[in-house]
C-alpha cells in the first residue's frame, strides 16, 4: 500500500474534495488510519473542514490547511493581492506531522495541475515534492478528454506516478458524455473511475487508488 495519495484535477471546482472525502471514508471504514491535508486554500476553508469530518480526525484547521489565502484566486494571484509571499514551510511541517501519525495520508490540491503557487512553482511541483502518486479528477463535460490527457502528461513529465483518473459527475450526464470514460481509459492507459453525487467509490477503485496489488 502507498503511504499516501495526492488528489489533483484538471481545473477548479471539478470535485477533488468530494473524491478525497469518499476515499477517506472508505479508508476509515476499512480500519486504516487516515490523515488529510489541504496544503493551500484560496477563499474559504470549507474543503479542509469536509476532509476533517470525512476522516474523523482530531486535528486543528491550521494543521490540515496550513496556508489560507483570502481571495478565491490562484494562490500566486491571491497572495499578490494580499501583498504576501507564500512560504511552504507550514505545509512541510504539517506534512511531516501527519505522515508520521497516520498509516495513509490524503492530500488535496488547489485548482488544477499547473496552477501557480509562487514564482515558477506550480501545483505540479508541490505534488512532485510530496513524493506521492497522484489521481486526476475530471469533469465529464465537452473538452474533458483534452484537459485530462494534458494534466496527466504534465504530471508524468515530472516523473510523477499517475495512478488513474476519476470522472466526477455533478449532474446527469448525456449519452455522449457517458462515452468519455472508455475513451479516457483507452487513450491514457490508466484506470478510470466515476463517482456521482451522493455516491461512493467502489472497492475496486479504492484498491488501485491506495496502491494495493500494483
Amino acid at each position: 500500500m502507498n503511504k499516501g495519495i495526492f488528489i489533483t484535477a484538471t481545473d477548479t471546482g471539478v470535485g477533488k474534495t468530494y473524491v478525497a472525502c469518499a476515499l477517506a471514508r472508505a479508508m476509515v471504514a476499512g480500519g486504516i488510519s487516515c490523515g488529510v491535508l489541504k496544503p493551500i486554500a484560496s477563499g474559504g476553508r470549507e474543503d479542509a473542514r469536509e476532509l476533517i469530518a470525512a476522516a474523523g480526525v482530531i486535528e486543528t484547521l491550521d494543521t490540515v490547511n496550513p496556508i489560507h489565502l483570502k481571495y478565491p484566486l490562484a494562490p500566486l494571484m491571491s497572495a499578490r493581492k494580499e501583498k504576501k509571499t507564500i512560504s511552504l514551510e507550514p505545509v512541510w511541517d504539517s506534512y511531516r506531522k501527519l505522515s508520521r501519525k497516520y498509516d495513509f495520508l490524503i492530500i488535496e490540491g488547489a485548482g488544477g495541475v499547473m496552477v501557480p503557487i509562487r514564482g515558477n512553482y506550480f501545483m505540479r511541483d508541490l505534488i512532485r515534492d510530496c513524493r506521492m502518486p497522484a489521481v486526476v479528477v475530471a469533469r465529464p463535460d465537452l473538452g474533458t478528454i483534452n484537459h485530462t490527457l494534458l494534466s496527466v502528461a504534465a504530471l508524468q513529465t515530472e516523473g510523477i506516478t499517475v495512478l488513474g483518473i476519476v470522472v466526477s459527475h455533478s449532474r446527469k450526464v448525456t449519452r455522449d458524455e457517458k462515452k468519455t470514460i472508455p475513451v479516457l481509459r483507452a487513450l491514457s492507459r490508466l484506470p478510470v473511475a466515476e463517482i456521482t453525487p451522493g455516491g461512493n467509490l467502489s472497492k475496486k477503485d479504492c484498491i488501485w487508488m491506495v496502491g494495493k496489488n500494483r
